[in-house]
Parts: C-alpha cells; structure tokens; sequence
C-alpha cells in the first residue's frame, strides 16, 4: 500500500510543479491549448520518473516520503531505465484498473517484466 501512496504523492506533486509553471507561461487559450498542454504533461510526468529512476537511483520523492526503494537486477537496469518511465505514466492512467491488480497480485504489471522488489528503508 505505502507504493500507491508514494505514487499519489508523485502523481500531486507533478501535478503541482506542472501546474506552477504553466500558469506563468500560458496567457492565452488557442486551438491548440489543451492539445499542447496534455502532451507536456505527459512528457512532464514520464521525464519525472525518468529522473528519479536515473538521477535517484529509483527512490521518488514519494518513495522518499513512504520509505520504500524499488531494487532492479543490474542486468534490467538499462531497459529499466528507458522504459519505466512510459509504462509508469500508462499504468497511471487506468489507475482503478491497475490499483485492484496490484491487490489482487500484490506487484504492479510490469514488476515482473523488470524483476523488480520493494524493499523499506
């Protein structure tokens, strides 16, 4: 459970930061707005938990805050790190459906593809 609350925890505080910056930079609404602006969110999010994958060795701000750390083999590390981030945002965006297999499974769906543990900290 601490994993989807560290989840949501990341999901508000992109969200946030997202919103922030938007707000200073959009002035005016076109055609295009909506369009353009749901496309950086969605490269806003993916470039989050790339970060956090590469620059914090998987450790989140929210699996900071939850106390938890996502272990990768070494040998899955590098599509680990070029895929994670995309399939994280597409589970995300079916999260009813992905939050009741992870309480069926106990694992998100790609845990197994990654070999991936949780470990407390």
């Amino acid at each position: 459970m601490k994993r989807a609350i560290a989840c949501l925890i990341d999901s508000a505080i992109i969200e946030t930061i997202f919103k922030l910056i938007v707000s200073g930079i959009v002035t005016h609404n076109t055609p295009y707005t909506g369009v353009l602006l749901s496309i950086s969110l969605l490269v806003f999010h993916v470039g989050y938990f790339f970060l956090a994958d590469w620059g914090w060795d998987g450790c989140s701000i929210g699996k900071k805050l939850t106390r938890i750390r996502t272990i990768v083999p070494p040998d899955k590390r590098n599509l680990y790190l070029a895929t994670h981030g995309t399939l994280k945002t597409i589970f995300l965006a079916f999260f009813p459906i992905t939050m009741i297999y992870y309480i069926i499974k106990k694992r998100l769906p790609y845990d197994a593809w990654y070999g991936i543990t949780v470990v407390k900290k």
